[in-house]
């Protein structure tokens, strides 16, 4: 059981790593999209903007809701883990 719980706070770890750089990634492409902005005025570019909309707000959504969702269940689960590995 003990090894359960090192592998677990293996993955928690490894899953904040891994979202902290998909995010510093995302925020280069939003400062990338933003700096292209101003160059690109054409029919094509507001079809575009409806679907960069989109993926920004479900990224937003991804960020603001789902990852700390998710963390929190992580974290109570190795909560209950410990307790139960420590008999408590």
């Amino acid at each position: 059981m003990d090894d359960s719980f090192l592998q677990l706070k293996h993955f928690q770890q490894t899953l904040e790593q891994f979202h902290d750089r998909v995010q510093s990634a995302w925020r280069e492409v939003e400062t990338t999209y933003e700096d292209l902005s101003p160059h690109w005025q054409d029919q094509k570019r507001q079809k575009h903007d409806e679907m960069w909309l989109d993926l920004q707000e479900k990224t937003n959504n991804y960020y603001s809701r789902q990852i700390p969702t998710y963390n929190d269940f992580l974290n109570h689960k190795l909560q209950v883990l410990e307790r139960y590995l420590n008999g408590g």
